[in-house]
């Protein structure tokens, strides 16, 4: 099968993300377990929750070369994504800042609301379709699905904004932070680069909105055409 996966460009910009940030995804979770190990002598409830984040975007990176039909059930994990990196980051906020009671507030006041965007999440994916199979199954023909420009521009304007909302609460928190003036500047730069992830969410919306909708194209993601070099590629590497 010819490797034409990058005929387009979203599905070869998805794909070049598996293959750059899959592998350095993993990288930054050990390094984080290691660093914990030296510095702290043990491990946090921001560590595990990133451990149990990197495990949920492998078993959809592994759900999208192995079946990409699998594309809806997929869409179910990444809440849960969001919700464990976000939680992560809270619970090392919480480790940094509670000791201000009104910073312990807003901590989990953001926390509070991420749960409430993921539940939702889960939920409108859900729902997607009705029948159910209809999301995933183009031969079915009847019945309706949510437009999943709409139903992707409402869910990553929450993610986006809750992004913002991290970046912005960690740069006021750190000016109470009684460290030497030149590392509050480096970890202010640090938590507003991690603002960028909300700029994603709204590029994610503006491809969303080139008139995709599940009942056009029940793969919202198929890297089908990449499914066969992979595997030979796995093949070959694991061969004597």
């Amino acid at each position: 099968m010819p490797f034409n996966v990058f005929n387009d460009p979203i599905q070869g910009a998805g794909f070049v993300i598996i293959l750059v940030f899959g592998p350095v995804s993993v990288v930054a979770t050990v390094l984080r377990f290691v660093c914990s190990r030296i510095s702290l002598g043990k491990h946090g409830k921001d560590d595990w929750l990133a451990l149990a984040a990197e495990l949920v975007y492998l078993a959809w990176i592994a759900g999208c070369i192995l079946d990409p039909q699998m594309i809806w059930v997929l869409s179910l994990l990444f809440p849960f994504n969001q919700l464990f990196a976000k939680l992560s980051i809270l619970c090392l906020y919480h480790r940094i800042f509670s000791i201000n009671k009104k910073f312990a507030v807003w901590i989990k006041v953001l926390g509070a609301l991420q749960i409430l965007v993921s539940v939702i999440g889960v939920a409108l994916n859900i729902s997607l379709c009705s029948p159910v199979e209809k999301a995933w199954n183009p031969m079915i023909t009847w019945g309706s699905c949510i437009n999943s420009g709409a139903l992707v521009s409402g869910t990553e304007t929450c993610n986006s904004l809750l992004d913002f909302a991290l970046a912005t609460f960690a740069v006021f928190a750190l000016r109470t932070v009684k460290i030497r003036h030149s590392t509050k500047w480096k970890l202010s730069i640090v938590f507003v680069l991690a603002g960028v992830a909300g700029v994603i969410g709204f590029v994610k919306i503006g491809v969303a909105y080139r008139g995709l909708t599940v009942c056009e194209s029940p793969r919202a993601f198929d890297i089908s055409a990449s499914r066969d070099p992979l595997h030979s590629w796995n093949s070959s590497a694991n061969d004597p």
